[in-house]
């Protein structure tokens, strides 16, 4: 019944006045409007189907590679180091590791999502992640969460840090800085 309500107005259009020269009812002429450009912020899961590069798209579930703003996590296990190949000062939201991971590459500006390591899941895997590219932490982000189930070891390996980055520590699992992560502006533990 709807249907046939929809099809009689656009059959018909609107009306006009007869007179000479008219050509009967005008029909109905939908439009299009243009919409601005957008971008839709993602959360980016590394699947490691490609090489080692984050840019890489095949490295990323559903062969989407991520773009600066997205979330990205690493839940795939793996001896080798995954390499951040987008340029210097790229700014992620967050980025969670949950396995054993190491991350190498270029510098990094970390997002108000903060860098989480591990989970408090009973059934979350022990491991160490070693964080090396160079982190430069924004006045909005700064969190560092090293998080690990009860009883758990989860430890994370923060290998370098833009001077005067203030890094808040969070979560019960094990942050260790080495030289290259020693100049932070603050540090609250």
């Amino acid at each position: 019944m709807a249907f046939n309500f929809l099809k009689k107005i656009l059959q018909t259009g609107s009306k006009r006045r007869a007179g000479k020269g008219s050509r009967g009812p005008t029909p109905f002429r939908p439009r299009l409007e243009r919409l601005e450009d957008r971008v839709v912020l993602a959360t980016r899961f590394w699947d490691g189907g490609g090489d080692l590069n984050w840019m890489n798209r095949l490295n990323w579930q559903q062969d989407i590679a991520p773009v600066a703003g997205d979330d990205l996590v690493f839940d795939f296990e793996s001896s080798f180091t995954r390499v951040n190949d987008f340029p210097n000062d790229t700014t992620f939201d967050s980025i969670t590791i949950l396995r054993s991971a190491t991350l190498g590459g270029n510098r990094i500006i970390l997002g108000p999502g903060g860098l989480v390591v591990g989970s408090s899941s009973p059934d979350a895997p022990d491991f160490t992640a070693l964080f090396g590219p160079p982190l430069r932490l924004t006045s909005s982000s700064g969190a560092v969460d090293v998080r690990q189930r009860p009883g758990g070891n989860t430890s994370l390996i923060l290998a370098d840090a833009a001077t005067g980055s203030r890094l808040t520590k969070t979560g019960v699992g094990t942050l260790s800085l080495l030289d290259g992560a020693t100049n932070l502006g603050g540090t609250v533990v």
